[in-house]
């Protein structure tokens, strides 16, 4: 008969400092990924947003949000079928929330990852 007893396992000697270590590493991690890698612009209108629609200079706004992700392009690209491209120097909201034409949102992995690019927020977003 199995026991459910969570005090009926046994670690080996030193399993507890490797978790926690592991623990701290990825918390680390999470931060890194959600640090911005510049300081918030403040406003920032249409009409710039604009102006970095191509591959070497590309701004998205999400949910009145603008994010420079031009040093991310290339990382999409290799990891996904669908290129962003198409969303440089536009309100891509609609894209990010349906991903990949399938209804469904960016994961939150996605979404504190972006964190990392935002420039500042959108001026007059509704």
């Amino acid at each position: 008969m199995v026991k459910n007893n969570l005090s009926s396992i046994r670690s080996a000697p030193g399993d507890s400092r490797l978790i926690n270590r592991l623990v701290i590493l990825a918390l680390a991690a999470l931060f890194a990924l959600a640090t911005p890698l510049r300081a918030d612009s403040g406003t920032i209108g249409m009409e710039e947003l604009k102006k970095h629609s191509t591959p070497s200079s590309c701004w998205i706004a999400i949910d009145g949000v603008v994010y420079d992700i031009t040093d991310y392009l290339a990382e999409h690209a290799s990891q996904h079928q669908f290129s962003l491209d198409p969303f440089c120097g536009t309100d891509a909201t609609s894209g990010w929330n349906n991903k990949n034409n399938t209804g469904k949102s960016h994961s939150r992995k996605a979404s504190i990852q972006l964190k990392r690019y935002r420039l500042g927020t959108l001026k007059n977003a509704d």
